[in-house]
């Protein structure tokens, strides 16, 4: 069962995981997930204030990879 607030890996844009969590179901097939922002956001350098806050990525049920 897939529950808001659990804990998975997000796929990054340069295909590396990130440790994010459920921030919403969406419907049956896709959930929003939130993560913490490193340097990059969708495979570009992002500014030193956005480091750290969360960015959001929409993902399939079957992309979830449980932590």
């Amino acid at each position: 069962m897939i529950a808001v607030g659990q804990k998975i890996l997000v796929p990054r844009t340069g295909g590396t995981k990130t440790e994010g969590w459920i921030k919403a179901i969406i419907d049956r097939d896709h959930i929003l997930a939130e993560f913490p922002l490193g340097e990059t956001y969708r495979g570009k350098e992002i500014p030193e204030e956005y480091r750290g806050k969360t960015g959001q990525k929409v993902l399939s049920k079957n992309e979830l990879e449980f932590i």
